[in-house]
């Protein structure tokens, strides 16, 4: 293979690794965000109890 194909394929693995790890971080925020939301009315009403 020729050293501009070779550095091409890198830059697209690379890219696509970045996409992924966006995507991934992007879908744990949210789920933290919705596991935050359930537990604070959860811990309100046990501080009052």
């Amino acid at each position: 293979m020729s050293l501009n194909r070779i550095m091409s394929e890198r830059d697209a693995v690379g890219q696509a690794r970045e996409a992924k790890t966006a995507r991934l971080r992007e879908l744990r925020l949210e789920k933290e965000a919705e596991t935050a939301a359930l537990a604070a009315p959860a811990s309100k009403r046990a501080s009052k109890a």
